[in-house]
This record gives structure tokens, C-alpha cells and sequence, in this order.
């Protein structure tokens, strides 16, 4: 069977309902990320430093990092369909709990906390997500399910963002910045719901667990996979190298990302305007959301061309 195409895959009636899911949710993610920085970073009662800024991304990542290897042994016990659509309506309760901690100006652990629950149900969904697209679509066409679902997320993440940006000028004619970091938080917590929604359309078990998944899900078979994962890197160096190339260029793009914050935040403008700054983030960001777009059109031409480890050392 012939791999789909871009259009194809788009139009395909159950993959559609999954991307609809998935990229709504990422958009609003950017919305709420773009909140959370303009509340830590920009607001005028702040000053960020360096310090703020990799703590701020710490608490991004984190949980990324803590909950992933066990992620599978949650998604492969309860419908995949119900863990996502419950995490998204989490996710919107903990933004009413975020927003209201902003509009007080609180910065302490309490926001910390929730704002970590908030991430790691992030995970969760977009695990659940990923899991499910074998269900959907055959194995030729699985590799560029794959690559749109993700492609379009980031660009749709960074779209959220810019449109977050845009709604704190808005805010900021009515209300003082931490009173318009509340407000954005509140039309994320709408886009969650809406979200949540969106899965629905997918029947219950549309994208699994699959019966002989559910009787291996455990907690100790968390811990066993991710051994045989280390295992399996060890014996395979050009898997290994490629995580490990990952892993640097995504450190340093973070890196660069902090050191963009903190240039527009109290160098390139008045630390006495950090709107002016937020601005150049949003200008940034944009940029930035064009870039992936290029990218995702130019690298299957790429590969296709020159190969993927010729390709991948070029860039």
C-alpha cells in the first residue's frame, strides 16, 4: 500500500480527529506558556536574571524528564482516549487555580506545584497521542502521520504563543500586567476544555490499549522497558548517537532561547518597559515558527536526496 500524502493524511476522517486534538491543545499550550513567562519574566515587578530564567525552564521540563519512563505503564492500563480527555479537563481546573495565584502576584512553591502537574499532564496527552497513531493509520503511511502530528505541533505551539503575546497588549489596556496574565491563563484554560471535547470524537478505544498491552502494564514494567531501552542503545551506537546529537542541539537551542529572553528583557529595551521586550520575544517567536515550517517542507526532499546522516550533518 502507497504512503499517504500531506492532503491525504490531513483528510483522513480518524487521523484528522487526532490532529484536531493534538494541535489545539499544543496551540494552547503556547498561549499558557507565553503567560506563565510574561508573569515570571516580563512583569514590571520582576527582574529576570539568568538564574529566574533557567529555573523557569526548569519547571518546563521537568517533568518531561521524571514522569516519562513511566508514562506507557499509565496509557497501556486505561483507554487512551478517556486519559486524554480527562488530563485536558485536569489541565483547564489547575489554570483556574493558576490564574488565580497571578492576578495575587503569588510566585511561591504552591504555583511551582501546580504549574509542574500542569506540564507533566502535558506529557501524558501528548504520549497518549503518539501511542495511538499506529491504531490509526498503516505502517507506509505511519513515518509522515508521525512527522505532520509533531511538525504541526510545534508550529501550532508557537502560534499559541504569538496569539498569548498578542492578547497581554490587549489585557494591558484594562488591567495591570499580573491581572492580564490571569486573563490569558483563563483563555487557556478554555482552549483545554475545548480540547477535551475534541477527543470525543474518537470512539473510547479508537487508540488503544490494545488487549495484550493492558495485561503487561506495570510499575515495575516501566523500570524494565527503560532498562531495555538503555540496553538496546548500547548495542545500537547510531541510535545512540542521534539522541545524543538531539539532546545537544535541543540544550543549546534552550540556551539561546534564555539568552534571547534576557537580551530583549533588559538589554536591548528598558528593564522599566518589559513590554517592549515581550514584543521582541513575540517577534522572535514568529520567526522562529516560520523556520520550523521551512524546515518540515524542505528536510523529506532533503533526506530523500542526499540521505539522512548526510542531511542531518549538514544542518
Amino acid at each position: 500500500m502507497q504512503s499517504l500524502g500531506f492532503v491525504d493524511l490531513l483528510k483522513h476522517p480518524r487521523l484528522s480527529r487526532l490532529f484536531a486534538a493534538r494541535w489545539l491543545g499544543q496551540a494552547t499550550d503556547g498561549l499558557f506558556q507565553s503567560a506563565l513567562a510574561s508573569f515570571v519574566l516580563f512583569s514590571p515587578e520582576r527582574k529576570a536574571s539568568a538564574l529566574s530564567a533557567a529555573l523557569a525552564f526548569a519547571v518546563v521540563l521537568l517533568p518531561y524528564s521524571l514522569i516519562g519512563p513511566f508514562v506507557g505503564t499509565v496509557l497501556d492500563r486505561v483507554s487512551r482516549q478517556r486519559a486524554v480527555f480527562f488530563s485536558n479537563l485536569f489541565r483547564a481546573t489547575s489554570l483556574l487555580l493558576i490564574a488565580f495565584l497571578l492576578s495575587q502576584g503569588r510566585t511561591g512553591v504552591e504555583l511551582t506545584f501546580v504549574v509542574l502537574i500542569t506540564f507533566g499532564l502535558n506529557r501524558l496527552i501528548l504520549a497518549a497521542l503518539s501511542a495511538g497513531l499506529p491504531l490509526l493509520v498503516d505502517g507506509e503511511s505511519l513515518i509522515s502521520a508521525n512527522a505532520m502530528a509533531v511538525t504541526g505541533g510545534s508550529v501550532l505551539l508557537v502560534i499559541g504563543g504569538g496569539i498569548g503575546f498578542g492578547l497581554r497588549k490587549v489585557f494591558d489596556s484594562f488591567h495591570n500586567a499580573d491581572k492580564s496574565d490571569a486573563l490569558m491563563i483563563l483563555v487557556a484554560a478554555i482552549g483545554y476544555v475545548v480540547a477535551s471535547l475534541l477527543i470525543l470524537r474518537l470512539k473510547r478505544n479508537e487508540i488503544g490499549p490494545l488487549a495484550h498491552q493492558k495485561t503487561e502494564a506495570s510499575l515495575s514494567h516501566g523500570f524494565s522497558e527503560m532498562r531495555e531501552g538503555f540496553v538496546f542503545l548500547a548495542r545500537h551506537s547510531d541510535v545512540a548517537r542521534g539522541i545524543v546529537a538531539t539532546a545537544i542541539q535541543r540544550g543549546g537551542l534552550n540556551s539561546l532561547l534564555i539568552v534571547a529572553i534576557l537580551l530583549e528583557r533588559n538589554t536591548f529595551h528598558s528593564s522599566l518597559k518589559p513590554e517592549d521586550g515581550l514584543s521582541g520575544i513575540a517577534v522572535a517567536l514568529s520567526l522562529s515558527g516560520v523556520g520550523i515550517t521551512i524546515g518540515a517542507l524542505v528536510a523529506p526532499y532533503g533526506v530523500k536526496k542526499y540521505g539522512r546522516h548526510r542531511w542531518i550533518r549538514a544542518m
